[in-house]
C-alpha cells in the first residue's frame, strides 16, 4: 500500500527544509562599545565590499565597523529624505483636494 499523497508531500517538504539562519549578536563590551557578530549571504558580502570601496576616501582602513557605520548613516539620511518627500507630496495632495472642492463665486 502506498502512502497518502499528503503524507508524501509532507515528508518531501521535511527533507528540503533549510536550517534556520543564525540571528546576529550585538553584545555590549564596555561603555559605548559593542561587539557585532552575524552571518551574511553572498549579496551582503558583495554589498559590503562595494560600499567599502565607495567609502574608501572616508574609511581608508576599510575597518568593518566604520564602513557599516558609514553605510548606516547613508541609509538613515536616505530614509529621512524619502519620508520628508512623501510627507510633502501628501500635504500637497491634501491641499489640492481641499481647493478642488471650492469654486469661484458667481458674478
Amino acid at each position: 500500500m502506498e502512502p497518502a499523497p499528503a503524507a508524501t508531500a509532507r515528508q518531501h517538504a521535511l527533507e528540503h527544509v533549510e536550517p534556520p539562519v543564525p540571528r546576529g549578536k550585538l553584545t555590549p563590551l564596555s561603555p559605548r562599545r559593542y561587539g557585532f557578530q552575524g552571518t551574511w549571504d553572498q549579496e551582503g558580502y558583495d554589498l559590503y565590499h562595494e560600499v567599502r570601496a565607495l567609502l574608501s576616501h572616508e574609511v581608508p582602513s576599510g575597518e568593518l565597523s566604520l564602513v557599516l557605520q558609514g553605510a548606516l548613516r547613508i541609509a538613515r539620511a536616505s530614509r529621512k529624505h524619502e519620508e520628508a518627500r512623501r510627507a510633502r507630496a501628501q500635504s500637497r495632495a491634501a491641499a489640492h483636494r481641499r481647493s478642488a472642492g471650492r469654486t469661484a463665486p458667481a458674478a
